[in-house]
């Protein structure tokens, strides 16, 4: 199950997700123990990000992979990996950034909601009012009769809507700087112009694709 958002929302993720890892690469003071529990954190949210966007999407509502057991898995994904990444990097500052600005998103998932139960009828309503957004259900949804999709690794990383891959070399560059950090002595203004250089390359990357959207929505 997948919601569309219009560009606004989707520009306002992608200026929060620079900063986020800006602020863990500008504020970082990381040690062993932090770096193996952020990382964990991390990849249990990559798991779910992978997990949700191994399904093609449909215009129809359907409940599927993990959307059995939470309306939102590929948003707690992205929450976990950039909460992973602040706790790895030892900033009171950044974590703060992460839990605030999530919050401050939150309220995105409840517009991309109310948009998609415009059309999707009375069993989405109830899967609302049923199923959390952010914390897994216990007892799973049942899988939707008529979606006979399965999952696909391949789908995921490289052929889906979010293309997972990406998110995996970022993660794994984010943690390969950061262990380089423990090990060398940096700069100071080497590790602020690298947090600078991350969010100003995220942001235009964020309003590139938008701008290829309008594009191609024109054509």
């Amino acid at each position: 199950m997948y919601f569309k958002v219009d560009r606004f929302p989707y520009s306002s993720l992608q200026v929060f997700q620079a900063f986020s890892l800006g602020l863990i690469y500008i504020l970082a003071m990381p040690s062993k123990d932090a770096l193996i529990l952020g990382l964990t954190i991390s990849l249990v949210g990559m798991f779910f990000r992978t997990w949700a966007s191994g399904y093609p999407s449909s215009q129809k509502f359907f409940v599927f992979g993990p959307y059995r057991f939470l309306r939102h898995p590929h948003h707690l994904g992205s929450f976990l990996i950039f909460l992973g990444g602040a706790i790895a990097s030892r900033s009171v500052w950044a974590i703060g950034w992460v839990m605030v600005g999530t919050a401050l998103l939150y309220r995105y998932m409840y517009k991309e909601e109310d948009i998609f139960s415009k059309t999707a009828g009375v069993e989405f309503k109830q899967y609302r009012q049923q199923m959390s957004s952010f914390i897994p259900n216990l007892i799973p949804w049942p899988v939707s009769k008529d979606y006979s999709k399965k999952f696909s690794l391949s789908y995921s990383m490289l052929k889906g809507k979010r293309r997972e891959l990406d998110v995996l070399i970022v993660l794994l560059v984010t943690y390969g700087i950061l262990y380089s950090l423990i090990k060398m002595d940096y700069p100071l203004w080497l590790q602020f112009s690298l947090g600078l250089t991350i969010i100003a390359a995220f942001i235009c990357r964020g309003f590139f694709v938008i701008w290829k959207k309008n594009r191609l929505n024109t054509e």
